[in-house]
């Protein structure tokens, strides 16, 4: 299954200390990323922060077989890692789209043409669905990206957090 993945999202998933769920998504799935993502991960493992240590992490895992170049660059109303992605994921049929961007979610949904759109909470529970990750363990995960990512008062995060401690 191809999984077309933003900057924030890899972080997202990346920032957990026990590195599992981004170890998860590379082997669980077919990564894709274009180049624009790299260069906005590498900016970000340049500074010296958890978000440097996540970014870092991403670069590892990532192959010359995860990225590729769009054949368009269209003008979105986004920066320029999430619209490369967002025309990769259209190029490529990519069955999710894997995006952290809360306050564009709906601009992501309408220019995705048939990629079913991810958060990482999502992306944390289709890990657990699909019995890979433990609940306990998306628990953790989950609870390390509230704090790092600054989700405290993001009601979405919060909700899925709260189905990991039940």
């Amino acid at each position: 299954m191809v999984v077309v993945a933003d900057t924030s999202a890899l972080v997202s998933l990346a920032i957990a200390s026990n590195e599992r769920p981004i170890r998860l998504l590379f082997t669980e799935y077919d990564v894709q990323v274009p180049p624009a993502v790299v260069e906005e991960l590498e900016e970000i493992a340049a500074h010296d922060d958890a978000h440097a240590e996540a970014a870092t992490r991403v670069l590892g895992h990532l192959a010359e077989e995860h990225i590729r170049q769009p054949s368009e660059q269209p003008e979105y109303p986004l920066d320029e890692g999430e619209t490369a992605a967002i025309a990769l994921a259209n190029e490529v049929n990519a069955e999710i789209f894997l995006c952290d961007e809360y306050g564009e979610l709906s601009t992501v949904h309408a220019l995705l043409s048939g990629s079913r759109l991810l958060t990482t909470p999502k992306m944390i529970e289709a890990l657990v669905v699909r019995d890979v990750l433990s609940a306990e363990d998306a628990r953790v995960a989950l609870s390390e990206m509230v704090d790092e990512r600054s989700w405290r008062n993001n009601s979405y995060v919060r909700q899925f957090l709260a189905r990991f401690r039940d």
